[in-house]
């Protein structure tokens, strides 16, 4: 095997050590900018997921406060005697126009609330 010229591994080290910084900057940079991006991503998901959330525990608070609201009514009209203690069977359509009082303490018209 031939010995290594002195010269040659200057020149090699002069061209060679910039070279492989210039290269190795760029590599971190572009992992740098690659995981940022996955990082972004995946934020991005998350927080459509989290609003997902947000709006079905809001629509289910509405739900609830809606059912309290029917739930008080209905006692308040049990108590009053306009209703009845048992709800089982609605009043029928013939029932309903036969006796208008029927139709309106019938538990049926909070059905649209």
């Amino acid at each position: 095997m031939p010995p290594i010229e002195p010269g040659l591994v200057a020149v090699a080290l002069i061209f060679g050590l910039p070279v492989i910084a210039v290269l190795t900057n760029h590599q971190q940079k572009m992992a740098a900018i690659i995981h940022g991006q996955n990082r972004a991503n995946n934020n991005g998901a998350q927080a459509e997921e989290m609003q997902a959330l947000r709006r079905e525990v809001g629509e289910l608070k509405q739900l609830v406060h809606q059912q309290t609201i029917i739930c008080d009514n209905l006692t308040q009209m049990v108590a009053k005697g306009q209703l009845s203690g048992s709800t089982s069977t609605a009043p029928s359509p013939l029932e309903r126009a036969a006796d208008p009082s029927v139709a309106e303490t019938s538990p049926d018209r909070f059905a649209n609330i």
